[in-house]
């Protein structure tokens, strides 16, 4: 016979016991799915989409920020004042550098739908176009004003024909008399001349190479 004493202690073992059971069922039933209706269950979901999709925000913008340009280091490189100009470069990297210009304008871009900017320094003017996946200004072309500078070669408005010749070889495309052009990885040095006489200097970007 079992008496009073033990019957007690076998019932209430048999309640936890129950208890527990209940307990470990309610915590394994699968939870809705965002999007199933429970709109508690929905709200949650999108919280966390929207804290994750954040976080991602900054690094896709340092990405941008820090690309590098395109700029032609390996191409006609155009020295002024002891600074570097790369064609295809942004402009902002050289600007501060530069110092003020002695004018600026800004026309109707034909390379880009943005605008053309002409930056006009002593001896040289500076233009730059407007690259879409960057939305930078980016250097097209630097051509010469007057004397006061040259190529890094030593060529300059006023120098002949022959001195250029020596200084470059024999030019990608000419017409005598008129102009002779050079290319290197995607820049065009290009020389206009007056008979045997240089009248221009031109360094630009090959956009399409």
């Amino acid at each position: 016979m079992i008496n009073k004493k033990t019957f007690t202690l076998i019932l209430t073992l048999s309640l936890i016991i129950l208890c527990i059971l209940l307990f470990s069922a309610g915590c394994g039933q699968k939870q809705d799915a965002p999007g199933t209706g429970n709109a508690a269950d929905d709200s949650a979901g999108a919280l966390i989409n929207t804290e994750i999709t954040d976080k991602a925000v900054p690094a896709a913008k340092n990405i941008a920020s820090t690309a590098e340009s395109g700029a032609k280091k390996d191409g006609f490189v155009f020295i002024y004042n002891n600074i570097p100009i790369y064609l295809g470069d942004y402009m902002e990297n050289v600007l501060n550098k530069l110092g003020p210009e002695l004018n600026y304008s800004e026309t109707a871009s034909c390379t880009s739908d943005g605008i053309m900017k002409t930056y006009s320094y002593s001896g040289v003017e500076i233009t730059t176009y407007v690259k879409d996946t960057a939305d930078k200004d980016i250097i097209y072309s630097v051509t010469f004003d007057d004397d006061s500078v040259s190529t890094a070669e030593g060529i300059c408005i006023g120098k002949t024909v022959a001195d250029m010749t020596a200084a470059y070889g024999k030019a990608s495309d000419e017409m005598t008399g008129f102009y002779y052009r050079y290319e290197k990885n995607g820049t065009i040095l290009s020389f206009d001349v007056d008979g045997d006489t240089i009248i221009s200097v031109t360094y630009q970007a090959n956009i399409t190479a």
